[in-house]
């Protein structure tokens, strides 16, 4: 018997060194599969790949055992995939077809190809952001972005509409949006292994407020500059350490200057997944995330396993995540500078946030999400094999 494949199609990145090894820079990495592993007999990833020398020391391997990855010409923004279209599409035909199922992670520009193989046979489709609000006015800066909003949100909703299976990384965030007459699923992407819950809520600080946040600066989309804005506006001890990179970083270390914040922001680059992140959150005493758009978002949820308060913008799934008070309208510095200001200034809003957060992120433990991962994937092997029924799940 044949091995039965998953092939999934990703708008994710990745690195190949020449001893043939593939890495990527954010999660998901090699081990994200395990729960597919558990259903198909190998999984199939279908990305863009971009050679180097060696890998970033902050990179996680994205192949291993039962995972491999077909390798489509690399290519950055809308304007650099214009140009390499045909032979991105027709690479991800080919990889697409020789699996026995196929999940779409959308949205990917790499899904516009591929309609035929999706006419074909039954197909999943797995949420993880809103197009719309990726491609908004302050989100990802392009001239083609007005054209590449309407696109993607018009594609998305076909796919989910004629999908045999959708799983919602968060389902109030994007179902309404995007529904589906098939199967429905509702399940995060962004789990934590056992290590990451704090055994108790922090306490207020006492010193000087140390806020941190975690995200890559390749697109404006994570509102770096909202926060250092906001940073401007507040004044006496506070300090921010900002965790990622990209190539953002010379215009942001620019804004910190011209906003008299560089004295009290620390760019701490790219750290290596798991303890080197987990102690940058367990300095801090807050968690602050200006972004512009989420699907759910895996660091926010790091943040609240760690017992922090945090704050955020009411994007994608943080809603779900967060309570209201500690949301802040998207591209608003003043409003950000005073709700930070707000919880520092209340040692009894602290306790709670914090208390609240770790007991919420306990939902997103591995072993958790695992059992419900299976399940959306045995459906999608289900229809992949003609097995499937396309009513709504309940």
């Amino acid at each position: 018997m044949l091995p039965s494949t998953l092939s999934v199609a990703v708008d994710q990145r990745f690195l190949s060194t020449p001893d043939g090894a593939v890495w990527t820079r954010v999660p998901p990495a090699a081990a994200f599969w395990r729960a597919a592993l558990q259903v198909f007999d190998e999984v199939n990833v279908i990305g863009r790949v971009r050679p180097i020398d060696t890998p970033p020391e902050e990179s996680l391997r994205a192949d291993g055992a039962g995972v491999r990855i077909s390798a489509l010409p690399h290519y950055f923004g809308p304007a650099q995939y214009l140009r390499r279209a045909h032979a991105v599409l027709s690479a991800t035909r080919a990889a697409a077809a020789r699996g026995s199922a196929l999940l779409v992670r959308a949205p990917t520009a790499l899904s516009l190809g591929l309609g035929p193989v999706l006419a074909a046979r039954p197909y999943g489709v797995e949420v993880v952001s809103d197009p719309f609000e990726m491609y908004s006015p302050s989100g990802i800066q392009s001239v083609l972005r007005p054209v590449a909003r309407r696109l993607f949100t018009a594609h998305l909703k076909h796919l989910c509409a004629h999908a045999a299976v959708v799983n919602y990384v968060s389902a109030r965030a994007f179902e309404r949006r995007f529904p589906t007459a098939g199967q429905r699923f509702e399940c995060s992407d962004a789990e934590l292994p056992p290590e990451w819950l704090a055994s108790g809520p922090k306490e207020p600080p006492r010193g000087p407020l140390k806020l941190v946040t975690v995200g890559m600066f390749d697109h404006p989309l994570k509102g770096h500059d909202v926060l250092i804005g906001a940073l401007a506006r507040l004044h006496g001890h506070i300090e921010l350490t900002v965790v990622g990179g990209g190539r953002l970083l010379p215009a942001l270390r620019s804004l910190a200057e011209q906003s008299g914040t560089a004295g009290r922001i620390h760019f701490a680059g790219e750290l290596p997944q798991g303890e080197a992140v987990k102690q940058a959150l367990d300095s801090a005493d807050l968690f602050v995330l200006a972004t512009r758009t989420e699907g759910l978002s895996r660091a926010v949820v790091e943040a609240m396993a760690r017992a922090l308060p945090v704050i955020t913008t009411p994007v994608g799934g943080n809603p779900d995540l967060v309570a209201g008070q500690d949301l802040v309208p998207v591209n608003d510095a003043a409003a950000l500078a005073a709700r930070i200001a707000g919880l520092a200034g209340s040692p009894a809003w602290y306790r709670e946030a914090s208390a609240r957060n770790l007991a919420r992120a306990r939902a997103f433990s591995r072993d958790a999400l695992e059992v419900r991962r299976i399940e959306f994937f045995r459906a999608l092997r289900a229809v992949a094999q003609g097995r499937g029924e396309r009513s709504l799940a309940a």
